[in-house]
C-alpha cells in the first residue's frame, strides 16, 4: 500500500509539472501578383562608333607623324612618307585623316620604315559611342530588341540606359557568342571608349506569384505552403514550383492571390491546428 500510493504521488506530480502545449507563432504575408521578370547580366565593352583605321599607302620611311590625343578633322594631314624608291625621294606621300575626331593609337615613330598596307594609325570619334557585348548562343532567343538594357561601371554614379542597335545571327563556333552593339539613350554620357563594364538585361514575362524560399515546405518530395484563415488556423496546400530566382519560389499551381501565408514559424506548424500570428506583419 505505501508503494504504490508513493508512485500515485510521483504521477500526479509528473503532471502537475508538465510544461502546457505552445502555439507556433508564425509570421505572414498576403499573396499578391509580382512581375515576372528574369535578369541577365554580360561583362561589356564600350567602343567608338567611327573608328578609322589609317593604313601606310606607300613603302618608305615616316618623316612626319600625328601627335596622338589631338582633335583632327577628314582629310586632314597626318603623316608624310618619304618613298624608297629614288624617282620619288622629292614627294613624300602624305596620309590624311579618314574620318574627324581623335587620333587615339600611333604606331609609329619618325623614321620608322613602313610597308605598303601597315597600320600605322587609328582615329576615332569620343562622341559617338556604343557598347559591344558577347551574349551566350543560348540566350539569344530570350533577347529582343526592346528589352530593358543597362550599362554600369564600377565607376559609375548609376547605371546608363541602352537600346540594341543590332545583334549578330551568328554563334561563333569558338566562343559560343554572338556580337551584340547596343547604344546608349542618354546623350550626356561621362564615359569614354576602352571602358570595361557589365550590362543588365531584364526580360519580363507578365505576372506570377512569387513566394520566400522558406515558405515551402516538403512531404516526401512533394512541396506545400501553409495558409491561414480568419480564425487563425493553419491548412497545408500543395503547390507547382516554377522558376527559382534571387531567393523567391514561382509559384504555378496551388496558391491564391490574397490568400495569408506563413513566411516563418517559431516551431513546427501542424494541419488545421491553431497558430499565433506575429504583430504587425501583414
Amino acid at each position: 500500500m505505501r508503494t504504490w500510493g508513493l508512485l500515485s504521488l510521483l504521477c500526479l506530480g509528473s503532471l502537475s509539472w508538465a510544461a502546457p502545449e505552445t502555439i507556433p507563432v508564425v509570421q505572414i504575408k498576403k499573396v499578391t501578383l509580382t512581375e515576372n521578370s528574369e535578369t541577365l547580366a554580360y561583362p561589356a565593352r564600350i567602343e567608338s562608333r567611327v573608328n578609322g583605321v589609317i593604313l601606310a599607302e606607300v613603302e618608305g620611311v615616316v618623316r612626319e607623324v600625328a601627335t596622338l590625343g589631338t582633335y583632327v578633322k577628314k582629310g586632314q594631314v597626318l603623316f608624310k612618307v618619304q618613298q624608297l624608291d629614288p624617282v620619288y625621294q622629292y614627294a613624300p606621300a602624305k596620309i590624311v585623316a579618314p574620318v574627324s575626331g581623335v587620333v587615339s593609337q600611333v604606331e609609329v615613330n619618325l623614321g620608322t620604315q613602313v610597308t605598303r598596307g601597315q597600320r600605322i594609325a587609328t582615329v576615332v570619334d569620343p562622341t559617338q559611342l556604343r557598347v559591344t557585348v558577347e551574349i551566350p548562343g543560348s540566350d539569344l532567343d530570350k533577347i529582343s530588341h526592346g528589352a530593358q538594357v543597362s550599362f554600369s561601371t564600377s565607376l559609375s554614379e548609376k547605371p546608363e540606359e541602352l537600346t540594341f542597335e543590332g545583334i549578330s545571327p551568328l554563334v561563333n563556333p569558338t566562343t559560343g557568342t554572338a556580337t551584340a552593339n547596343l547604344l546608349f539613350k542618354s546623350k550626356h554620357i561621362k564615359l569614354s571608349a576602352g571602358s570595361i563594364g557589365k550590362i543588365v538585361v531584364v526580360l519580363k514575362s507578365g505576372s506570377a506569384i512569387k513566394v520566400p524560399e522558406q515558405a515551402i515546405v516538403y512531404k516526401g518530395a512533394n512541396p506545400y505552403v501553409r495558409i491561414v484563415d480568419a480564425n487563425s488556423i493553419a491548412t497545408y496546400k500543395a503547390v507547382e514550383l516554377g522558376v527559382r530566382q534571387a531567393g523567391q519560389v514561382e509559384i504555378k499551381k496551388g496558391l491564391n492571390v490574397n490568400d495569408v501565408l506563413i513566411e516563418r514559424a517559431s516551431k513546427y506548424v501542424q494541419d488545421n491546428k491553431a497558430v499565433q500570428i506575429e504583430k504587425d506583419k501583414i
